[in-house]
């Protein structure tokens, strides 16, 4: 009676375990289901900013273009120290904070030295001591780069130059160039999404660099970025136009490999020029200084260049302190026509159209190094 009794007990048995690994599956294979159609809801509800975050690898790259902006004469001793000291730390720079915000990187001609013991200079002294204290309100603005290869780099002495580095580099600065030569300090590099940007500070004031140290320098631009900018102190002061000297160099830069050339030192605007399709800036006159004696001394211009996939474009951002001493701000609409035209008219033919409408577009093969 016991095996009558047990067969079919595990019978019965058998058919429940079939049964619940049936349910079991099922529920499995319900669920799967479901979690597919909510995670594929929850993708295609994203907004385009986060799906974007999901590449496939055959999509093309998003090309980002970034903004580097060129500035002239910066100096912050004598009289700018002084009026710093009256209204503020940031006295110089509160009517153009914008401009410098709007770019991912801004690159100055830094006209001075911090020593190592700090005195204010006097009126008409031509040795710039430049307080360390004023050097936060640089790095505040966003400015990412000076350049030293001027004639007041070793005003104090190598030492002080060495402090001026140091100085500028705590407030996240970075500084290049040499007052006296050229080597791989001379050069910084920045990246611009795709494209890699080198600029060298040169300084040529007193010495023109040897053609053999020129040609070194740009092998090693040209095999390390795609654009080679040369940044340059030279010229004669004062003069509105540029110089013989200043061409003849420039046409030699550019043999090299430099795809734009941008001047300062001669405290004014000086025109523009096209050299083999190289865009040649002679001057961007002074952006912050404490020269007063005429308009020409009391304005200038700023270089936003940005690399798109096609072209190299600059903008033209002209500045002016004729109001306040030392305090430039950006021209108003009237005042820029006036500027643009007067650039024009002394700058090269084929670019006076463009220089009124204040932007320089040049296809991207123009670059030598391309």
């Amino acid at each position: 009676m016991q095996n009558k009794f047990l067969n079919p007990f595990f019978i019965l048995l058998i058919i429940c375990v079939v049964f619940l690994i049936a349910v079991y599956f099922f529920a499995n294979t319900v669920s799967v289901f479901f979690t597919q159609v909510n995670l594929s809801s929850s993708f295609t509800n994203k907004t385009p900013n986060e799906t974007t975050k999901i590449t496939l690898s055959h999509q093309p790259e998003v090309f980002k273009p970034l903004t580097v902006g060129f500035w002239g004469d910066m100096m912050l001793a004598r009289n700018v120290e002084l009026l710093s000291d009256i209204y503020g730390g940031d006295y110089s720079f509160l009517k153009i904070n914008d401009l410098f915000s709007r770019n991912d990187f801004n690159l100055i001609n830094f006209e001075g030295t911090v020593p190592l013991y700090h005195e204010r200079t006097l009126s008409n002294v031509m040795r710039f001591s430049v307080s360390k204290n004023l050097l936060p309100q640089l790095g505040s603005i966003n400015i990412t780069h000076a350049s030293l290869a001027n004639n007041h780099g070793l005003d104090f002495g190598f030492e002080s130059y060495n402090n001026t580095k140091e100085k500028l580099q705590e407030q996240n600065i970075i500084t290049f160039g040499h007052p006296s030569k050229i080597d791989s300090s001379s050069i910084i590099y920045l990246d611009l999404g795709r494209y890699r940007l080198s600029v060298m500070a040169l300084h040529t004031l007193y010495v023109i660099p040897n053609d053999e140290d020129l040609e070194n320098i740009f092998r090693i631009m040209r095999a390390t970025s795609d654009l080679q900018i040369v940044y340059v102190h030279w010229g004669i002061e004062y003069d509105p136009s540029h110089s013989q000297s200043q061409s003849a160099l420039a046409t030699k830069l550019i043999s090299l490999g430099a795809d734009t050339i941008i001047g300062h030192h001669p405290h004014v605007v000086q025109d523009i020029e096209l050299i083999d399709g190289v865009p040649v800036f002679y001057s961007l006159g002074n952006t912050v200084f404490d020269q007063y004696f005429s308009a020409t001394v009391q304005e200038g211009y700023g270089i936003e260049l940005l690399v798109s996939e096609n072209d190299l474009e600059f903008t033209l951002l002209p500045i002016t302190s004729i109001d306040k001493h030392s305090q430039p701000r950006s021209m108003l609409a009237s005042e820029q026509v006036n500027f643009f035209n007067s650039l024009a008219t002394k700058s090269d033919p084929l670019l006076q159209d463009n220089i009124k409408q204040g932007k320089l577009i040049f296809p991207f093969k123009l670059a030598s190094s391309l």
